[in-house]
């Protein structure tokens, strides 16, 4: 409700208050900020000159290394310091135009009330003591998200419950420094503020949320105790938006402990890292690390395979005649499942006593050594070692043997021949080093034969590095074939598997032809790590966040496990979501804290969408076969609307008039979203010269603003303004498709539009014909 005027005159005071000490943090961080500038450009200018570089002997060099590091570790902490005072005056222009956004008169259990304001970073007061201005993820500040007036309680650090009565909740609307507006609440978000929150347009990127946060969002943002946090939540309920907050918290609460870089994000593809990557610098952090699982596909495989990418593989589907896609949706599957990350598990045990396939070692035709006798030592170590360390041995004698062989290939005649072809600078460094080692003096009689003999040892290892380099990468060890054998020898015998020939045909053709199709890349490279060793760069990791995290199989979660050992993970999704042949796999939320081994699991749910108006979200239901969980927030709208058109090209009329229209009406993104590439492809050219359209893919690194063409898979997790859903036919949704089409309609905000030209989709016959207009 509104408030008496004295008291605005009062707020409006205050407000003013806290502007000057703004204003005067901004000149004094403006000042520390030149400052730290020219000490950081001094210190580079003159690094050399303050550094005493003397490498005549041990001491000396010790000494000249140490001078190094204390030069660099000065100019790294001023680095540091400007990088804080960098951060430190964003978030001041920014509290330039909002300082706060909430408040919460608090009377502690015997002292007097205090009035807590809520912004997006703390502000004192001159003195240095009194708090202006809250930072949203002291602890204190917990209670404007979780409360109502009334009893209410915050957690100190130490654990320590501070009770007490909330007298009051605030919130208020501040632009560019001028109090617009102010709500007295006795709701987690009044309804005003968030209201005007979800009214607003989209962007090309994810905004921050933390004026708007609710109840169980907060749940999310401050849970730092779970080892795996799971969250389940419905299209537009804010749980990538949480997950980023959250992330902000704990950079807060672990300041000094916790770094930006220990903390790993796996998105979907570049498009949606590119759109989340502004909020965190938004409240004042750096960004964590971004990943996709198809860059670990890429860097772990390597470049001599063609790897398909998940939106490859649903092209692929689509494109596919109704016997070669049931037959390609079967390997999904199963390839998918948790049956075959047993089975796989299963084989790499039976891997630690037999069945590793060697490649020879050779040289110039001739075998160094055989994949026989490479099978034989590394089955005759010790088959209670962890494998990283049975390898270790194998390479250990590997090399021995390399060595061996090279002693012996020193004395063959092409190695003399190759001497007398070398220049006359190869010979004169190999006496520089002679000398230097005290081997050559020119005054013995068989100074000539050493510096043959050198020759004769440097010329082979000259030839043999490639053979060294196998060794070191374990090229020697063929997975290709091991991956093989698993379904040509292993599987068959295994009772009751549910294998078929023409699957095992595909998969081995595809594998020798160095074609790795996506759904095998998981499990190929988990039998790859697994034999060869998980890569341990990632130790220093200590959070993963995993968005969409139903389109994930068993493997990649195991890959997880083993490549970010000892890290806390929140995984994030939607079964109503699992619109990719390999997701949703069955009781997946029940199977992932095995598939991590994480077993201190927690979950929550998120059953309000705030994306999308309520007539949106009441329609895009309907194509769920259970959508109890699913709450819209009171937001009205008009209802979604079925556009039917007599052919194509009355469609292509209607459309474009929508498109124009839509602009002219203020709404800034339009997606018009088809359900393949290739339709996408398609109707590029029949709006080419009708509209201007920007056609989105998986390389497309940033969202730009205007009328966007794309593949419905292309969009999950991003929001549009109006979304409109291109060719909604028979043809395009078949009745089994109910997830896909409410994926495509929850991205839209404000409007959406379904077109067809053929007839309409089976699924529409869900729709009660109350909730939709027909035009």
């Amino acid at each position: 409700m509104s408030e008496p005027v004295e008291d605005r005159i009062q707020e409006e005071a205050r407000l003013r208050h806290v502007l000057e000490i703004v204003d005067q943090q901004i000149e004094k961080y403006s000042q520390q900020l030149g400052l730290r500038k020219q000490e950081v450009q001094d210190i580079r200018k003159n690094f050399w000159d303050e550094v005493t570089v003397n490498m005549t002997n041990d001491t000396e060099r010790l000494e000249t290394m140490t001078s190094i590091q204390q030069e660099a570790r000065l100019l790294a902490e001023r680095e540091h310091s400007q990088g804080h005072s960098e951060r430190l005056l964003r978030l001041l222009y920014r509290m330039e135009d909002s300082p706060y956004f909430g408040r919460v008169d608090f009377k502690e259990s015997g002292l007097e009330t205090e009035s807590i304001y809520i912004g997006l970073t703390s502000l004192l007061e001159q003195d240095g003591e009194t708090f202006l201005v809250y930072d949203w993820r002291a602890p204190v500040s917990s209670m404007f998200y979780d409360y109502s007036p009334g009893p209410a309680q915050y957690m100190t650090p130490q654990g320590e419950a501070i009770q007490g009565e909330m007298e009051l909740k605030r919130q208020y609307v501040i632009r560019q420094g001028k109090l617009q507006n102010m709500f007295d609440t006795d709701l987690t978000i009044g309804d005003s503020l968030l209201q005007a929150a979800l009214s607003q347009q989209s962007s090309e990127q994810m905004k921050s949320i933390v004026a708007t946060i609710q109840k169980e969002q907060n749940r999310i943002i401050r849970n730092d105790h779970a080892k795996l946090l799971l969250v389940q939540g419905a299209a537009g309920s804010g749980k990538t938006s949480a997950a980023l907050q959250r992330i902000a918290y704990l950079l807060y609460k672990y300041r000094g402990r916790l770094e930006p870089d220990q903390i790993v994000l796996f998105s979907p593809n570049p498009l949606f890292s590119n759109y989340v990557s502004n909020v965190l610098p938004e409240l004042g952090e750096a960004n964590m690390k971004q990943l996709t699982f198809q860059q670990i596909l890429h860097e772990r495989i390597g470049s001599g395979y063609e790897v398909e990418s998940l939106y490859d593989q649903t092209e692929a589907l689509y494109e596919l005649d109704q016997e070669g896609s049931s037959l390609r949706k079967k390997m999904v599957a199963f390839k998918s499942s948790t049956l075959f990350f047993e089975l796989l598990d299963t084989y790499i045990k039976h891997l630690s006593r037999q069945g590793i396939v060697f490649k020879p070692l050779r040289f110039k035709g001739r075998t160094v050594v055989s994949e026989q006798e490479m099978s034989g030592f590394f089955y005759s170590t010790d088959a209670t070692l962890p494998m990283h360390k049975r390898l270790s041995l194998f390479k250990n004698w590997l090399h021995e043997q390399l060595k061996a062989f090279e002693q012996d290939e020193r004395k063959k005649k092409w190695v003399g021949d190759a001497i007398e072809l070398l220049d006359e600078e190869t010979y004169n460094q190999a006496y520089r080093r002679l000398r230097k080692k005290g081997s050559y003096t020119d005054e013995s009689f068989d100074d000539d034969k050493k510096l043959r003999a050198y020759l004769r040892t440097w010329v082979v290892k000259q030839k043999t590095a490639g053979l060294r380099r196998r060794i070191d990468a374990l090229h020697v060890i063929d997975i290709d074939e091991i991956y093989v054998r698993l379904w040509t020898d292993y599987l068959p015998g295994m009772p009751g598997m549910p294998y078929a020939e023409d699957m095992v045909t595909d998969t081995v053709e595809h594998i020798r032809s160095k074609q790795i199709r996506y759904e095998d890349a998981a499990p190929y490279l988990y039998l790859k790590e697994a034999v060869l060793g998980f890569p341990s760069m990632n130790s220093g990791v200590k959070h993963l966040i995993v968005d969409e995290g139903q389109d994930y199989s068993p493997f990649q979660y195991a890959f997880f496990r083993e490549m970010f050992p000892g890290s806390k993970m929140t995984v994030l999704g939607d079964l109503n979501q699992s619109i990719f042949h390999q997701s949703g796999v069955s009781h997946f939320y029940d199977q992932l804290p095995e598939w991590v081994g994480l077993q201190d699991a927690e979950r929550l749910k998120l059953t309000k969408t705030y994306r999308s108006t309520k007539p949106i979200i009441e329609f895009s239901k309907c194509f769920l076969d259970t959508a109890e969980d699913i709450e819209p927030f009171e937001r009205s709208g008009r209802k979604p609307v079925l556009v039917q058109a007599a052919n194509e090209e009355q469609l292509m009329e209607r459309l474009v008039r929508d498109a124009v229209q839509a602009q002219q009406n203020g709404l800034g993104t339009i997606g018009i979203l088809c359900k393949t590439r290739s339709e996408s492809l398609k109707l590029q050219q029949l709006l080419k010269d009708r509209l201007e359209v920007q056609l989105i893919d998986e390389n497309t690194a940033k969202l730009p603003a205007g009328v966007l063409l794309m593949p419905a898979y292309m969009a999950k997790g991003i929001e549009f303004d109006s979304v409109f859903v291109y060719g909604a036919t028979k043809r395009f949704f078949g009745p089994e498709e109910g997830k896909l089409l409410y994926t495509i309609c929850t991205r839209a905000m404000h409007e959406l539009r379904l077109y067809a030209a053929d007839e309409v989709t089976a699924l529409m016959e869900r729709v009660p014909r109350s909730l939709y207009d027909l035009e």
